[in-house]
Parts: structure tokens; sequence; C-alpha cells
């Protein structure tokens, strides 16, 4: 048998699977690039062969379980394992109906492979804030903080409708993201609702114990704002150029959806560590800054210390 010529990451698996399902439509531009007779065999092929010509943008350091491919200058494809839920897809179509200024990729088609979901967007032009954010100065540091601040205004005045429950824009539920994501199976629909999910894992602390802790709880907001809620140079796309740093893209959707407002503050620093050395953390946009919501944080802080 001839090895595998991507023996590191997730296409290495994706020759096992010979029909593919498309789940949303494929725009003109992505049909343009995949040869198919339109069944699911000769859709599969063709995908097959359009990842093997596909130059690699972005996989993770450890494990297989995503890549990000640049399929031509304006497309890209991401392929996921196992992906539970379609958040990230629905909240792209979302932001192209209600919000097309906001920087994000738009959708152009999503098909199943197996147990591999492949995502097509556009192809946000730049690098990750992750890789240039060492190289600027403070000046430029607090350019991208204003400018992300600017755009999760934006986001942020994205209220939610009355006739849909929290969570993913397409009734997909609430996540809760710490050292494991949870996932609500029911609909909720008020913050107090949501509030009670995060705390109702038993395991974790006594009655006594979780009333006590909540009984520090600032009083609630009611006012439920679109959120992406994985905010970190490494989903902030950037062109360096003419001296200034200019943000181009925020990527990477799939735990948005409709939450509290002060929500976002404390999922900002979901990787800050203890022995952090990113300065980051004092860049972050004013709108969605632990600052504006600081007792929340602190309890979930606690909170999430607890149960990692």
């Amino acid at each position: 048998m001839d090895a595998s010529p991507f023996p590191d990451d997730i296409r290495d698996f994706l020759h096992e699977y010979t029909s593919a399902t498309v789940l949303f439509p494929l725009s003109e531009s992505v049909r343009g690039l995949i040869e198919s007779d339109h069944d699911e065999s000769s859709l599969a092929r063709s995908i097959h062969k359009l990842v093997e010509q596909s130059e690699v943008v972005w996989k993770p350091k450890i494990g297989k379980h995503e890549i990000v491919l640049k399929c031509s200058p304006g497309i890209a494809l991401k392929i996921i394992s196992n992906m539970d839920n379609l958040t990230e897809y629905t909240t792209l179509q979302y932001l192209e109906e209600h919000k097309p200024t906001i920087p994000a990729p738009r959708p152009l088609g999503l098909v199943r492979l197996g147990r591999f979901f492949l995502v097509f967007m556009t192809l946000v032009p730049g690098t990750t804030l992750e890789a240039v954010w060492p190289k600027l100065d403070d000046c430029l540091k607090r350019s991208v903080q204003a400018q992300l601040n600017d755009i999760f205004i934006e986001v942020r005045s994205l209220t939610r409708p009355d006739n849909m429950p929290l969570g993913g824009v397409a009734g997909e539920g609430c996540q809760d993201a710490r050292r494991n994501v949870r996932r609500t199976t029911d609909p909720i629909w008020t913050t107090e609702d949501l509030d009670d999910w995060q705390f109702s894992n038993p395991h974790y602390g006594s009655p006594i114990y979780i009333k006590f802790l909540r009984s520090l709880c600032p009083p609630l907001s009611q006012k439920h704002v679109l959120s992406h809620n994985d905010l970190r140079p490494e989903n902030i796309i950037v062109k360096l150029e003419g001296g200034q740093c200019r943000v181009t893209g925020i990527i990477d959707w799939e735990y948005a959806g409709f939450y509290p407002e002060y929500y976002e503050s404390t999922k900002v620093t979901n990787c800050l560590g203890t022995n952090e050395t990113s300065d980051w953390y004092l860049f972050i946009p004013e709108c969605v800054s632990p600052l504006r919501n600081a007792q929340k944080w602190l309890l979930d802080a606690r909170w999430d210390n607890h149960i990692a």
C-alpha cells in the first residue's frame, strides 16, 4: 500500500470516504473548483483532488482534528472531524445577512464526507495577530485594540430576536467552553436559566458551596447580544502595511451565538494562564473587557478554577 502523502494531519483519513453529501449549497465559485457530475461519489472524488492540490494555511500543533486549506486566492476550506453542531457556518450566514460590514468570512457551502465536515468560505487576507503581536509597538497594539473595539461594538449591536433561544443563531443551543465544552440539550430563554445551567453540575461542589458562590453574583443583565466567545490573537487576521496594522478579519465563530452582554467578557480570557507572557490581555477591546464586568469575571474565574 502506498504511504499517505499527508501522514501528519487530518487529510490522511479523508480517503476512507467515497461518498459526499452537500449540507449547504456550494457557491458558484466553489463549484468552479470542483469537477463533479453532482452525484455523491463523483463529488467525493473531486473533493479529494481539490484537497490534495490545496495549500495548508493552518493546522494544529497537536492532534489531527482540524485543518484550514487555501483552495484558490479567494477561497478557504476548513476541514473538521466529528463536528457536533453547525454553529460556525450558521453564524457566518447570519452575519452575511444581518451585518455584512463585519469582517468575517463569507460562507460558500458545507459538505459532509464521512465523519468530516468541509466548510468552504472566503479566504480572509493577512496573517494571524498571534504571529505579528510580538513585533508591534505600543502604538500599533492600541490601534488594533481600537479597531477590534469598533468591530465588536458592531457585532454586539445585533440583539437576540424574541423568538430565538439563547445560544447558536440557528437553535444549536448554548455552549460553555472551558477545559471541556458543555452544551445544552434543551432551549434556554433567560439569563437566569443560563446561569443555573452553568452552575448545574453537582460533581463540582456541594449545594451549599454552589449556593454560597452564587450569592456573590452581581445582578445579571437581561440584554442578549451576538457574541464570538473565542476572541484571541489566533482568531484575528491582520495585515501589516505602510507602518500600520489593519484588522482584516475575525475567524472561528464556532462558539458564537446570542448570550448575555457580560458573557463575552468572561470568555475573552479563556487562554490566560498564571504564567502568561503575552501582553495581549492588557489590550483586550474595551467593549468586551473583563473590566466592564469585573465581579462576574472573578466569580466565573473562581468557578472555572474549581472545575478545571
